[in-house]
């Protein structure tokens, strides 16, 4: 029988507070390098369909043999369909085509958005976590936020960002609300 000897292993002193900021540092970076590689792999998933002339004429062709299917089979009672069926066909293949590719990259683009939000969420939890104390985290959801206003410009939240925007700003105005910005995540640190 092999017998195993009892280890104790010492406990590691606590690391002073140098090694716990670099510890989140490198915490922060790996995790928002693969929130950001998430979200690339979502636009990937868009762009892919989106630029596509395979999903498109795939569209349109499935779409064209249904048109023409229900053409011919209706065509027996109205014989103008029936006359028509490839003019009726051809059109109906292009604009259903049409359709029915703007419905999957309206899901795709659905998609991209919902991973979005997801990381922006999963991020600032993660600078709740660590107490507001690194700005990484800050800096990434103001860049997912930005990326999610350029895909959906019409949102409520697009909107009121556009008008707040520091770049159309005056120096005056870009102070204030630095100091306002400033000021409401001083006072959400203080809560906690």
């Amino acid at each position: 029988m092999w017998a195993q000897q009892l280890t104790f292993k010492k406990l590691a002193a606590k690391e002073g507070p140098v090694e716990e900021e670099a510890q989140a540092l490198a915490t922060a970076n790996v995790f928002i390098e693969n929130n950001r590689l998430r979200v690339l792999k979502a636009t990937e998933q868009y762009n892919a369909v989106a630029d596509s002339n395979y999903w498109s004429y795939g569209y349109m062709g499935g779409s064209m043999m249904a048109t023409m299917a229900l053409c011919l089979s209706v065509g027996s009672r109205l014989p103008l369909l029936q006359r028509y069926a490839s003019w009726i066909s051809l059109a109906g293949g292009y604009f259903g085509g049409k359709v029915a590719l703007g419905v999957h990259n309206g899901y795709n683009m659905k998609h991209v958005v919902k991973t979005i939000d997801e990381a922006i969420a999963e991020t600032r939890k993660m600078d709740e976590q660590y107490g507001l104390k690194i700005p990484d985290y800050a800096r990434e959801v103001e860049t997912l936020q930005r990326r999610k206003f350029e895909l959906m410009p019409h949102l409520p939240e697009a909107v009121e960002a556009r008008k707040n925007d520091f770049s159309s700003m005056s120096l005056d105005d870009k102070v204030n609300a630095l100091v306002e910005a400033y000021e409401s995540r001083r006072q959400r640190m203080s809560k906690k």
